[in-house]
């Protein structure tokens, strides 16, 4: 009965791609089409090191059209785009063959989530989870009161996040982490999220995000 109604929604309301608009196979629903996937070009150069994570990869680099689309999702609210680009986070962990037992977004603190009406990491965390049949859990919490790093001075940015991170729960407990964050600037964020998790009793820590910035 699902495919059928898939089915008979296709027909009525054709895929078509997050970005441009433009139809997509009804196979591809939560893709971008050909065009937009190309304009998102391979990722230049090494992205920024981050303590305590076994694994940094990231899908390109944080300009262009893959700027666009995270700032339009961000900032603009358009979280249809949270399945096309966690499609392309799904990408990079399967080429680089990783295999959690948990995927773990880097949190919104509370006062931010509520301010922007959602937390678009755990947007973007669901469909990973989903593709490589492990739980999504919301294994840390994010502290109130600190500025957001946008528009910190790079050499702000570590003491900014310093225990910043707490963790939550035990799942994350003798556990190889997934770590989903959006974009990596100084790693400084992501690496005090995968020390906390260590620090609780994680096994690894593997980090993929959508973008870092060169």
């Amino acid at each position: 009965m699902k495919r059928l109604l898939g089915a008979l929604g296709d027909l009525v309301l054709p895929p078509t791609c997050g970005s441009c608009g433009g139809g997509v196979p009804a196979e591809d629903r939560h893709r971008l089409c050909p065009p937009c996937r190309a304009a998102i070009r391979d990722l230049a150069g090494d992205p920024p090191r981050v303590r305590d994570a076994a694994v940094v990869a990231c899908a390109s680099s944080f300009d262009g059209l893959l700027q666009d689309l995270i700032q339009r999702f961000k900032y603009r609210a358009e979280l249809a785009l949270a399945r096309p680009l966690a499609e392309l986070l799904v990408e990079v962990a399967l080429a680089r063959d990783l295999q959690p037992d948990i995927v773990v977004p880097v949190p919104l603190s509370l006062d931010r989530m509520r301010e922007r009406g959602f937390d678009h990491t755990w947007l973007l965390a669901g469909p990973v989870a989903a593709a490589l049949g492990v739980p999504r859990e919301a294994a840390l919490a994010r502290a109130p009161g600190r500025p957001p790093q946008v528009g910190l001075a790079l050499e702000h940015r570590e003491d900014n996040v310093a225990g910043v991170f707490s963790a939550v729960g035990s799942a994350q407990e003798d556990a190889h982490v997934l770590l989903i964050d959006d974009v990596v600037t100084t790693g400084a964020t992501a690496s005090e999220a995968a020390r906390t998790l260590r620090a609780a009793g994680a096994a690894s820590v593997d980090v993929v995000a959508l973008a870092h910035r060169q």
